[in-house]
């Protein structure tokens, strides 16, 4: 009869004989998923309507010419960087003027999330924690971002290939440049779709900075890849001077404040992955304590 006390043990044998099969199958799994996301996201940009926001992407993006866009970013209507109504405008060239087409350059964006949260957390764990990481942004307010024709889904997509351009140029190897150049790229990249991404270098210096410190030296290369940041804001700095003045009498003014009110509803709906989280790794704990109890009682043997 199945005792209570062996309920660790079996649950703990079970996660190992999943983790193992989720292992063997994560190449032909990740693609799968990406594909399921991405087809639900159009399904979902398909039936919903299009947003106050999502209006200027579509009149600025429809507009004649690209000299035309940069008049109308000039006069500070938009905060958008012009590079992202290039995207925009080239999605309306390829597919038609359709909603689905200003919607899919987020689309794959946020697609490029999951895909680089697996590379990035399965190189230092294992495939399945790295098929788990990419699936947490479809439990957040984030997924809602994803599929509107705004540059929030590009800035995550291309944020997180930064990041993981940056752990692999961390590590050095001979493509180490070549992976610090895609850093950089990857950065100008985020920048170049919303001006606040620049924002996503603070927490690279900070990786950084712990990293030169426990290697006592600073990595030039990988420190230099970080001003990838500043071209769009050096290329667009007369749309950005242009946007300050209209910054001023914006209906939603940045303060500390609105932090919490904006993160909380957007993150509320991935608790449960969390408490997932530490149920798995409290199992996981467990079979290790277990483990090392059985080995000092053979060893005391």
């Amino acid at each position: 009869m199945f005792r209570l006390r062996e309920l660790p043990a079996a649950a703990e044998g079970m996660a190992a004989r999943v983790g193992a099969r989720v292992d063997r199958r994560a190449v032909v799994l990740l693609p799968f998923g990406l594909v399921l996301e991405v087809a639900g996201s159009v399904v979902l940009a398909e039936r919903n309507p299009t947003s106050n926001d999502e209006l200027f992407t579509s009149s600025i993006g429809r507009l004649p010419s690209a000299g035309d866009v940069w008049t109308t970013l000039g006069t500070g209507v938009e905060q958008t960087p012009f590079s992202f109504y290039l995207v925009i405008r080239t999605a309306f060239w390829a597919l038609g003027n359709s909603t689905i087409a200003m919607r899919l350059p987020s689309i794959l964006g946020f697609a490029l999330l999951g895909a680089c949260l697996y590379l990035f957390v399965s190189r230092r764990t294992s495939p399945v924690y790295g098929l788990a990481a990419a699936l947490v942004p479809l439990t957040t307010g984030a997924w809602g971002y994803g599929f509107q024709a705004r540059p929030y889904g590009m800035v995550l997509g291309f944020s997180a290939a930064a990041l993981v351009c940056w752990q692999r140029a961390a590590e050095g190897g001979p493509r180490r440049t070549a992976f610090a150049v895609g850093t950089a790229v990857a950065l100008a990249a985020a920048v170049g779709s919303h001006y606040f991404a620049v924002l996503m270098v603070a927490p690279l210096l900070a990786g950084e900075a712990a990293r030169s410190v426990a290697r006592r030296r600073v990595d030039v290369i990988v420190l230099a890849s970080f001003a990838g940041a500043l071209v769009p804001l050096l290329v667009f700095a007369p749309l950005v001077l242009e946007s300050r003045g209209y910054a001023t009498v914006f209906w939603a003014r940045p303060h500390w404040r609105a932090a919490e009110a904006f993160y909380t509803p957007l993150l509320a709906p991935g608790w449960f992955v969390v408490l997932a989280c530490v149920a798995c790794a409290a199992v996981g704990l467990l079979g290790v304590v277990r483990r090392r109890a059985g080995r000092a009682v053979v060893g005391g043997a």
